[in-house]
């Protein structure tokens, strides 16, 4: 590894760690030799898992049909509408 430019310190720091990790996730590696003896368990698996057809939901609107709104110059005024922005006149 390049030690240009690393101070004393840096580079005992680095030999330090490379001495540590040298034997990480080796069978030297006591800690990871007891996980691979344990082994992983198999992941939990919902059967069925493909969802049922014909449940017949459908969003409210299609981007087909909000292009068709802009498109032929239906330009309501959100702002003034009875829904949208309408907490900003309400008076609690």
């Amino acid at each position: 590894m390049d030690t240009t430019g690393l101070t004393d310190d840096q580079i005992d720091f680095l030999a330090q760690c490379e001495a540590d990790f040298a034997n990480r996730y080796t069978d030297k590696d006591d800690d990871f030799a007891i996980v691979m003896a344990i082994g992983t368990s198999r992941p939990p698996i919902m059967e069925p898992w493909r969802p049922k057809g014909g449940n017949s939901y459908r969003p409210d609107r299609s981007e087909k049909e909000r292009a068709r709104d802009r498109a032929q110059g239906n330009r309501r005024r959100y702002e003034k509408d009875d829904g949208y922005g309408d907490y900003k006149r309400r008076r609690y």
